[in-house]
Protein backbone atom coordinates (compact mmCIF):
# COMPACT_ATOMS: atom_id res chain seq x y z
CA UNK A 1 0.00 0.00 0.00
CA UNK A 2 1.41 3.39 -1.03
CA UNK A 3 1.68 6.48 1.14
CA UNK A 4 -1.43 8.03 -0.37
CA UNK A 5 -3.50 4.89 0.27
CA UNK A 6 -2.25 4.61 3.84
CA UNK A 7 -3.07 8.25 4.54
CA UNK A 8 -6.56 7.83 3.06
CA UNK A 9 -7.17 4.74 5.22
CA UNK A 10 -6.15 6.65 8.35
CA UNK A 11 -8.36 9.63 7.57
CA UNK A 12 -11.39 7.50 6.72
CA UNK A 13 -11.04 5.27 9.77
CA UNK A 14 -11.82 8.09 12.19
CA UNK A 15 -14.94 10.28 11.94
CA UNK A 16 -13.07 13.13 13.64
CA UNK A 17 -10.09 13.03 11.27
CA UNK A 18 -12.40 12.61 8.29
CA UNK A 19 -14.43 15.73 9.09
CA UNK A 20 -11.33 17.79 9.89
CA UNK A 21 -9.58 16.79 6.67
CA UNK A 22 -12.60 17.19 4.40
CA UNK A 23 -11.98 20.83 3.30
CA UNK A 24 -8.36 20.06 2.43
CA UNK A 25 -9.31 16.87 0.59
CA UNK A 26 -11.89 18.74 -1.47
CA UNK A 27 -9.31 21.41 -2.35
CA UNK A 28 -6.83 18.68 -3.28
CA UNK A 29 -9.45 17.03 -5.51
CA UNK A 30 -10.16 20.31 -7.26
CA UNK A 31 -6.49 21.05 -7.82
CA UNK A 32 -5.72 17.53 -9.02
CA UNK A 33 -8.67 16.94 -11.32
CA UNK A 34 -10.95 19.87 -12.07
CA UNK A 35 -8.44 22.22 -13.69
CA UNK A 36 -7.09 19.54 -16.06
CA UNK A 37 -8.73 18.48 -19.32
CA UNK A 38 -10.50 15.14 -19.80
CA UNK A 39 -7.90 14.05 -22.37
CA UNK A 40 -4.99 14.83 -20.06
CA UNK A 41 -6.50 12.95 -17.11
CA UNK A 42 -7.48 9.95 -19.27
CA UNK A 43 -4.14 9.70 -21.04
CA UNK A 44 -2.16 9.95 -17.79
CA UNK A 45 -4.23 7.41 -15.86
CA UNK A 46 -4.48 4.99 -18.79
CA UNK A 47 -0.72 4.86 -19.20
CA UNK A 48 -0.22 4.30 -15.47
CA UNK A 49 -2.78 1.50 -15.15
CA UNK A 50 -2.83 -0.18 -18.56
CA UNK A 51 0.82 0.31 -19.40
CA UNK A 52 0.90 2.26 -22.65
CA UNK A 53 -0.14 5.64 -24.01
CA UNK A 54 -3.61 5.39 -25.60
CA UNK A 55 -4.43 6.62 -29.08
CA UNK A 56 -7.48 8.73 -28.32
CA UNK A 57 -8.01 9.85 -31.91
CA UNK A 58 -7.77 6.51 -33.73
CA UNK A 59 -8.49 3.92 -31.01
CA UNK A 60 -7.90 0.27 -31.85
CA UNK A 61 -8.11 -1.71 -28.60
CA UNK A 62 -11.25 -2.19 -26.52
CA UNK A 63 -9.74 -0.16 -23.69
CA UNK A 64 -8.86 2.72 -26.03
CA UNK A 65 -12.33 2.70 -27.55
CA UNK A 66 -13.93 3.06 -24.13
CA UNK A 67 -11.81 6.15 -23.56
CA UNK A 68 -12.92 7.55 -26.95
CA UNK A 69 -16.54 7.04 -25.91
CA UNK A 70 -15.94 8.97 -22.69
CA UNK A 71 -14.76 11.92 -24.75
CA UNK A 72 -17.25 11.84 -27.61
CA UNK A 73 -20.42 9.86 -26.79
CA UNK A 74 -22.54 12.12 -24.57
CA UNK A 75 -25.92 10.43 -24.84
CA UNK A 76 -28.05 12.01 -22.04
CA UNK A 77 -29.66 8.63 -21.41
CA UNK A 78 -26.34 7.46 -19.94
CA UNK A 79 -26.66 10.03 -17.17
CA UNK A 80 -30.02 8.61 -16.12
CA UNK A 81 -28.84 5.02 -16.20
CA UNK A 82 -25.63 5.74 -14.27
CA UNK A 83 -27.86 6.90 -11.42
CA UNK A 84 -28.76 3.75 -9.47
CA UNK A 85 -32.05 5.33 -8.47
CA UNK A 86 -33.21 6.82 -11.78
CA UNK A 87 -32.20 3.72 -13.74
CA UNK A 88 -35.24 2.06 -12.20
CA UNK A 89 -37.46 4.40 -14.24
CA UNK A 90 -35.59 3.48 -17.42
CA UNK A 91 -35.98 -0.26 -16.83
CA UNK A 92 -39.69 0.09 -16.11
CA UNK A 93 -40.21 2.16 -19.26
CA UNK A 94 -38.35 -0.21 -21.58
CA UNK A 95 -39.77 -3.45 -20.17
CA UNK A 96 -43.24 -2.16 -19.35
CA UNK A 97 -43.10 -3.71 -15.88
CA UNK A 98 -41.55 -3.12 -12.47
CA UNK A 99 -41.01 -6.81 -11.70
CA UNK A 100 -37.31 -6.58 -12.56
CA UNK A 101 -36.66 -3.94 -9.88
CA UNK A 102 -35.29 -4.94 -6.50
CA UNK A 103 -37.52 -3.87 -3.60
CA UNK A 104 -36.64 -0.35 -2.44
CA UNK A 105 -36.80 -0.16 1.37
CA UNK A 106 -35.20 3.18 2.14
CA UNK A 107 -34.24 6.44 0.45
CA UNK A 108 -32.71 9.59 1.89
CA UNK A 109 -30.17 12.32 1.28
CA UNK A 110 -29.20 12.51 4.97
CA UNK A 111 -26.69 9.96 6.30
CA UNK A 112 -27.96 10.61 9.84
CA UNK A 113 -31.20 8.81 8.94
CA UNK A 114 -29.38 5.50 8.55
CA UNK A 115 -30.83 4.10 11.77
CA UNK A 116 -32.48 0.75 12.55
CA UNK A 117 -35.94 2.24 13.08
CA UNK A 118 -36.02 3.33 9.42
CA UNK A 119 -35.37 -0.15 8.04
CA UNK A 120 -37.27 -3.44 7.99
CA UNK A 121 -36.40 -5.40 11.12
CA UNK A 122 -36.15 -8.86 9.60
CA UNK A 123 -35.39 -8.33 5.88
CA UNK A 124 -31.81 -8.39 4.55
CA UNK A 125 -30.83 -5.43 2.41
CA UNK A 126 -28.06 -3.75 0.43
CA UNK A 127 -27.08 -0.25 1.51
CA UNK A 128 -25.40 1.97 -1.10
CA UNK A 129 -25.37 5.39 -2.73
CA UNK A 130 -26.88 6.03 -6.12
CA UNK A 131 -23.95 8.10 -7.42
CA UNK A 132 -21.06 5.76 -6.60
CA UNK A 133 -19.76 2.44 -7.77
CA UNK A 134 -18.77 -0.68 -5.87
CA UNK A 135 -19.13 0.60 -2.31
CA UNK A 136 -22.06 -1.54 -1.19
CA UNK A 137 -22.84 -2.94 2.24
CA UNK A 138 -24.68 -6.25 2.61
CA UNK A 139 -26.78 -6.45 5.77
CA UNK A 140 -28.05 -9.96 6.35
CA UNK A 141 -29.48 -9.38 9.82
CA UNK A 142 -30.45 -5.77 10.63
CA UNK A 143 -30.61 -6.59 14.35
CA UNK A 144 -26.90 -7.40 14.36
CA UNK A 145 -25.74 -4.59 12.07
CA UNK A 146 -23.17 -2.02 13.18
CA UNK A 147 -25.31 1.04 12.51
CA UNK A 148 -22.62 3.49 13.60
CA UNK A 149 -20.25 2.05 11.00
CA UNK A 150 -22.96 2.10 8.34
CA UNK A 151 -23.75 5.76 9.02
CA UNK A 152 -20.09 6.70 8.81
CA UNK A 153 -19.69 4.74 5.56
CA UNK A 154 -22.62 6.62 4.03
CA UNK A 155 -21.27 9.92 5.32
CA UNK A 156 -18.00 9.26 3.49
CA UNK A 157 -19.85 8.35 0.30
CA UNK A 158 -22.05 11.45 0.40
CA UNK A 159 -19.09 13.78 0.97
CA UNK A 160 -17.73 13.40 -2.57
CA UNK A 161 -20.35 13.85 -5.27
CA UNK A 162 -18.33 13.59 -8.46
CA UNK A 163 -15.67 11.05 -7.53
CA UNK A 164 -16.02 8.82 -10.59
CA UNK A 165 -15.93 11.79 -12.92
CA UNK A 166 -12.97 13.36 -11.16
CA UNK A 167 -10.71 10.32 -11.17
CA UNK A 168 -11.95 8.33 -14.17
CA UNK A 169 -13.60 10.99 -16.34
CA UNK A 170 -16.80 8.95 -16.51
CA UNK A 171 -18.86 12.00 -17.43
CA UNK A 172 -22.23 10.32 -16.93
CA UNK A 173 -21.69 10.26 -13.13
CA UNK A 174 -21.13 14.01 -12.92
CA UNK A 175 -23.95 15.97 -11.36
CA UNK A 176 -25.97 13.02 -10.04
CA UNK A 177 -27.89 14.11 -6.97
CA UNK A 178 -26.47 11.88 -4.19
CA UNK A 179 -28.97 9.69 -2.38
CA UNK A 180 -28.61 6.85 0.07
CA UNK A 181 -30.74 3.86 -0.79
CA UNK A 182 -31.42 0.40 0.59
CA UNK A 183 -32.64 -2.37 -1.71
CA UNK A 184 -33.65 -5.92 -0.97
CA UNK A 185 -30.74 -8.37 -0.83
CA UNK A 186 -31.21 -10.90 -3.64
CA UNK A 187 -29.83 -14.28 -2.56
CA UNK A 188 -29.97 -17.84 -3.81
CA UNK A 189 -31.36 -20.60 -1.56
CA UNK A 190 -27.70 -21.32 -0.64
CA UNK A 191 -27.31 -17.79 0.70
CA UNK A 192 -24.99 -16.44 -1.99
CA UNK A 193 -25.37 -13.36 -4.15
CA UNK A 194 -25.15 -14.28 -7.84
CA UNK A 195 -24.78 -11.79 -10.66
CA UNK A 196 -24.63 -12.12 -14.44
CA UNK A 197 -22.93 -9.34 -16.38
CA UNK A 198 -23.75 -9.23 -20.08
CA UNK A 199 -21.19 -7.38 -22.24
CA UNK A 200 -22.68 -5.90 -25.41
CA UNK A 201 -20.88 -4.09 -28.21
CA UNK A 202 -23.12 -2.40 -30.80
CA UNK A 203 -26.01 -4.66 -29.78
CA UNK A 204 -23.92 -7.84 -30.05
CA UNK A 205 -23.47 -9.95 -26.92
CA UNK A 206 -19.77 -10.83 -26.66
CA UNK A 207 -19.29 -12.44 -23.26
CA UNK A 208 -21.08 -13.07 -19.95
CA UNK A 209 -19.35 -12.71 -16.60
CA UNK A 210 -20.79 -14.80 -13.79
CA UNK A 211 -20.05 -13.54 -10.29
CA UNK A 212 -20.68 -15.12 -6.91
CA UNK A 213 -20.24 -13.42 -3.54
CA UNK A 214 -20.85 -14.28 0.09
CA UNK A 215 -21.90 -11.89 2.85
CA UNK A 216 -18.27 -10.85 3.40
CA UNK A 217 -18.11 -9.86 -0.30
CA UNK A 218 -15.61 -12.58 -1.11
CA UNK A 219 -16.03 -12.84 -4.88
CA UNK A 220 -15.47 -15.59 -7.40
CA UNK A 221 -15.98 -15.46 -11.16
CA UNK A 222 -16.31 -17.42 -14.37
CA UNK A 223 -16.75 -16.28 -17.95
CA UNK A 224 -19.40 -17.71 -20.23
CA UNK A 225 -20.10 -17.66 -23.95
CA UNK A 226 -23.32 -15.97 -25.15
CA UNK A 227 -25.03 -19.39 -25.05
CA UNK A 228 -23.92 -19.84 -21.40
CA UNK A 229 -21.19 -22.36 -22.27
CA UNK A 230 -18.33 -22.15 -19.77
CA UNK A 231 -15.12 -20.59 -21.05
CA UNK A 232 -11.75 -21.84 -19.75
CA UNK A 233 -10.39 -20.17 -16.62
CA UNK A 234 -7.88 -18.36 -18.82
CA UNK A 235 -10.62 -15.85 -19.69
CA UNK A 236 -10.17 -12.70 -17.65
CA UNK A 237 -11.48 -9.14 -17.77
CA UNK A 238 -9.49 -7.47 -15.03
CA UNK A 239 -6.93 -9.16 -12.81
CA UNK A 240 -6.84 -10.90 -9.42
CA UNK A 241 -9.88 -13.09 -9.91
CA UNK A 242 -10.73 -16.39 -8.22
CA UNK A 243 -12.77 -18.75 -10.34
CA UNK A 244 -15.65 -21.11 -9.65
CA UNK A 245 -15.35 -24.63 -11.07
CA UNK A 246 -18.89 -24.72 -12.41
CA UNK A 247 -21.99 -22.57 -12.83
CA UNK A 248 -25.50 -23.83 -12.12
CA UNK A 249 -27.69 -21.77 -14.40
CA UNK A 250 -30.96 -20.42 -12.98
CA UNK A 251 -34.18 -21.80 -14.39
CA UNK A 252 -34.92 -18.43 -15.98
CA UNK A 253 -31.53 -18.03 -17.70
CA UNK A 254 -33.27 -17.59 -21.06
CA UNK A 255 -35.46 -14.82 -19.67
CA UNK A 256 -32.35 -13.12 -18.27
CA UNK A 257 -30.66 -13.22 -21.66
CA UNK A 258 -33.74 -11.79 -23.35
CA UNK A 259 -34.04 -9.03 -20.74
CA UNK A 260 -30.38 -8.04 -21.05
CA UNK A 261 -30.63 -8.03 -24.86
CA UNK A 262 -33.77 -5.91 -24.78
CA UNK A 263 -32.19 -3.29 -22.55
CA UNK A 264 -28.94 -3.28 -24.55
CA UNK A 265 -30.77 -2.34 -27.76
CA UNK A 266 -31.28 1.15 -26.32
CA UNK A 267 -27.55 1.87 -26.53
CA UNK A 268 -25.55 2.12 -29.77
CA UNK A 269 -22.06 1.32 -28.51
CA UNK A 270 -20.83 -0.50 -25.41
CA UNK A 271 -23.07 -1.35 -22.49
CA UNK A 272 -22.91 -3.91 -19.71
CA UNK A 273 -26.19 -5.10 -18.25
CA UNK A 274 -25.83 -6.57 -14.74
CA UNK A 275 -28.59 -8.84 -13.47
CA UNK A 276 -29.02 -10.46 -10.07
CA UNK A 277 -30.60 -13.89 -9.78
CA UNK A 278 -32.12 -15.82 -6.89
CA UNK A 279 -32.35 -18.93 -9.04
CA UNK A 280 -35.95 -18.28 -10.14
CA UNK A 281 -36.27 -14.51 -10.68
CA UNK A 282 -33.93 -11.86 -12.03
CA UNK A 283 -33.49 -8.22 -11.11
CA UNK A 284 -31.58 -5.35 -12.66
CA UNK A 285 -28.55 -4.41 -10.61
CA UNK A 286 -26.64 -1.93 -12.72
CA UNK A 287 -26.12 -0.58 -16.23
CA UNK A 288 -22.51 0.31 -17.01
CA UNK A 289 -21.06 2.07 -20.05
CA UNK A 290 -17.35 2.11 -19.23
CA UNK A 291 -16.39 -1.29 -17.82
CA UNK A 292 -13.70 -0.76 -15.15
CA UNK A 293 -13.60 2.82 -16.47
CA UNK A 294 -11.76 1.44 -19.49
CA UNK A 295 -8.57 1.02 -17.47
CA UNK A 296 -8.55 -2.75 -17.91
CA UNK A 297 -5.03 -3.94 -17.17
CA UNK A 298 -5.70 -7.62 -17.93
CA UNK A 299 -7.87 -8.72 -20.87
CA UNK A 300 -7.28 -12.32 -21.83
CA UNK A 301 -7.16 -14.33 -24.00
CA UNK A 302 -6.17 -12.29 -27.05
CA UNK A 303 -9.21 -13.64 -28.90
CA UNK A 304 -11.57 -12.05 -26.36
CA UNK A 305 -9.75 -8.72 -26.52
CA UNK A 306 -9.87 -8.80 -30.31
CA UNK A 307 -13.57 -9.67 -30.44
CA UNK A 308 -14.49 -6.86 -28.04
CA UNK A 309 -12.47 -4.38 -30.10
CA UNK A 310 -13.80 -5.67 -33.42
CA UNK A 311 -17.47 -5.64 -32.46
CA UNK A 312 -17.28 -2.21 -30.80
CA UNK A 313 -17.48 -0.23 -34.05
CA UNK A 314 -16.95 3.52 -33.67
CA UNK A 315 -17.26 6.35 -36.20
CA UNK A 316 -13.45 6.37 -36.35
CA UNK A 317 -13.53 2.78 -37.63
CA UNK A 318 -16.03 3.61 -40.35
CA UNK A 319 -13.91 6.52 -41.54
CA UNK A 320 -10.95 4.17 -41.83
Amino acid sequence: MGLKSRLKSILEASPFLFVCSLPLRRLYTWLRYTIWSDRWIIRRKFKRLVGYTPDLDHPKTFQEKLQWLKLHDRNPLYHQCADKLRVRQFVTRVTGTSKYLTPLYFLTDDWREVRPENFPRDLPFVLKCNHGNGNVHLVGNPAEADWTALRFAMRREMAFRNGLWNSNREWCYRGIRPRIMAEGLIQTPEGTVEEYKYYFCCGHLVVIQYGQADMQLTRRFRYLAPDYTLYPTSYMLGGDEEYVDSVKLPVNSREMLELATRLAQEFPYHVRIDLLSNGRECFINEITFFTLAGYIDVLEPASLAEELARTLVLPTDRKG
